[in-house]
């Protein structure tokens, strides 16, 4: 981890993940990925031992756990059952500093995005729960792969990748933002139960992001 954190004024876009980082939907997900184990006759994962395991795309995370299918069917299993769970009552909430952030940046005058592998539908829905949807540019859902995207985001907005500060909660963001040459953020938090998102500081700290914040409110401060 760099010990220089990025001045804002060399930041041109925020693109921010969704799913652990604004949305706290790990129960949700937790849900739906084990209502799919169970279908497939698969023992359940205990539940910080899910997270630590979700270290690839839902794709490839069900691929390594025995199941098998086109990305398409796997994709389309995950996010209907993403929305049964939901339906159930098992649903996402924002995390409660991400209002007084996104407000922040807005006096910045810098656009926000999102690039997310959450399921689109779903995340067009929460996006408008939460009362985001006059906050944001760019919003790209349902992705396979996320380190392609930061291109045409900074041709979108006449920068240049190394001026995208992508911030996520896995170290699947933290890949993806290195293969993309983008500036990095890590939203980490306590290595226990008490973690913020889906991956805990260390594991976030192995993939040597930019920086790491304790929380998301910690963006006001870059």
């Amino acid at each position: 981890m760099a010990d220089i954190i990025v001045p804002s004024q060399h930041v041109s876009v925020y693109a921010l993940d969704w799913s652990g980082t604004v949305s706290d939907d790990r129960q949700s997900v937790y849900e739906s990925n084990m209502r799919i184990f169970d279908a497939h006759g698969k023992p359940r994962l205990e539940y910080w031992d899910f997270f630590d395991q979700t270290t690839l795309s839902f794709e490839g995370f069900a691929r390594r756990n025995g199941l098998s299918g086109s990305q398409e069917d796997l994709l389309g299993l995950y996010a209907t059952n993403y929305e049964k769970v939901v339906a159930d009552g098992i649903r996402p909430h924002m995390y409660y500093e991400v209002p007084e952030v996104v407000e922040h940046i807005k006096r910045k005058d810098k656009p926000i995005v999102i690039v997310s592998s959450h399921p689109e539908k779903a995340l067009i829905r929460e996006i408008k729960e939460y009362g985001m949807n006059g906050n944001l540019g760019l919003v790209l859902g349902g992705l396979t792969s996320k380190a392609d995207k930061f291109e045409s985001i900074a041709k979108s907005y006449g920068t240049y990748p190394g001026n995208i500060l992508f911030v996520g909660d896995t170290t699947f963001d933290m890949i993806s933002g290195r293969e993309a040459g983008v500036i990095i953020a890590a939203v980490g938090g306590p290595d226990d139960e008490n973690r913020r998102g889906y991956h805990t500081r260390s594991m976030l700290s192995a993939e040597n992001p930019d920086f790491i914040l304790e929380d998301f409110k910690g963006l006001m401060d870059v």
